[in-house]
C-alpha cells in the first residue's frame, strides 16, 4: 500500500493514496457556512461538487498552527521589543533581562525549522544567565543579548513564511471530491505493508474526549524506518455521523 504523510501540528498522519483525490495549496476560498463546529471552515466548488473544507488540526488537537503561530509570533515578538529596551537603558539590563527569561523558556514551536532556531535562543538564555552568575560581566551579558535579538529575529521572520497550509481533498469512488481536509504540509509518500501498520489498543482511554469523527478515522500507527504517523481513513469521518441518522 503506498502512503501519503501530512503534517498536522506536531503530529504525522497519513492517508492510502487511493483516499486522495488531490492536494492543493489552501487559498481561504471556502464559503463558510453557519455551524457550531470549529473545524468547519465552509464550502468550496471543486471539480463541479460542493465540498466541505475541515481543518484537521483544529478536529485533532483542538487548535490550528496557525493560531499557535499567531500567539508564537506575538509573544517573540513583544520580547524582542523588551529586550531591545534592555539595550537602549543598561542601567535596567538586569532587571528587565530577568523579567524576559520564563517567557521565553517557556516559548514552544510546532514546525521543526522554527522549533530547531527557538532551542538555539533558549541555549543563548542559558549562556546569558551564566555569564550573570559566574561573571557578572555587563559587556559580556551584552553581547549574548544582541545575539539572542538575531536569533529571536529569525524565528519571528521564520514564523511568517513556513505556515503554507494545503488541502488534501479526499475520494471515496476515486473520481468525485467527498471532503478537503487542511493539513500544514506535504511530508513524503512511502510504501508501507501490513505489518508496518500497528492496531491502536485502548483507544477510548487514551484519547479521551477527542471528536469522535476523528476518532473513527484513526486506524493504526504506521511504522516505517525511523518514522511514525497516524494512518487516517477518511471515509469513516462521517461513520458517527451514519450511526446517529440510523437511531
Amino acid at each position: 500500500m503506498e502512503v501519503v504523510n501530512f503534517r498536522v501540528g506536531d503530529q504525522f498522519v497519513a492517508f492510502n493514496i487511493l483516499d486522495i483525490l488531490l492536494t492543493e495549496k489552501y487559498m481561504q476560498d471556502e464559503t463558510p457556512v453557519p455551524s457550531q463546529d470549529p473545524s468547519f471552515l465552509g464550502m468550496k466548488e471543486f471539480m463541479g461538487v460542493a465540498t466541505p473544507i475541515y481543518d484537521l488540526g483544529k478536529a485533532m488537537n483542538g487548535t490550528t498552527t496557525q493560531e499557535i503561530n499567531q500567539s508564537l509570533s506575538m509573544r517573540v515578538k513583544n520580547a524582542i521589543n523588551n529586550i531591545q529596551q534592555t539595550l537602549v537603558d543598561s542601567d535596567k539590563s538586569r532587571l528587565t533581562l530577568n523579567a524576559e527569561l520564563p517567557e521565553l523558556r517557556n516559548l514552544h514551536a510546532t514546525h521543526p525549522e522554527i522549533k530547531e532556531l527557538l532551542q538555539q535562543a533558549q541555549q543563548t538564555l542559558v549562556e546569558i544567565e551564566k555569564i550573570k552568575i559566574e561573571y557578572d560581566n555587563q559587556e559580556a551579558t551584552k553581547q549574548k543579548i544582541r545575539k539572542l535579538l538575531q536569533q529571536l529575529g529569525m524565528v519571528y521572520e521564520l514564523i511568517e513564511i513556513t505556515h503554507k497550509p494545503v488541502t488534501v481533498y479526499t475520494t471515496q469512488d476515486g473520481h468525485t471530491p467527498k471532503t478537503g481536509f487542511v493539513v500544514d504540509e506535504v511530508s513524503d509518500s512511502l510504501q508501507v505493508r501490513q505489518d508496518n501498520i500497528k492496531p491502536l489498543e485502548n483507544l477510548e482511554f487514551h484519547t479521551g474526549n477527542i471528536d469522535p469523527r476523528v476518532k473513527n478515522m484513526l486506524q493504526g500507527l504506521l511504522t516505517h524506518a525511523n518514522k511514525n504517523s497516524l494512518l487516517l481513513k477518511p471515509e469513516a469521518f462521517y461513520a458517527k455521523l451514519v450511526v446517529d441518522t440510523a437511531q
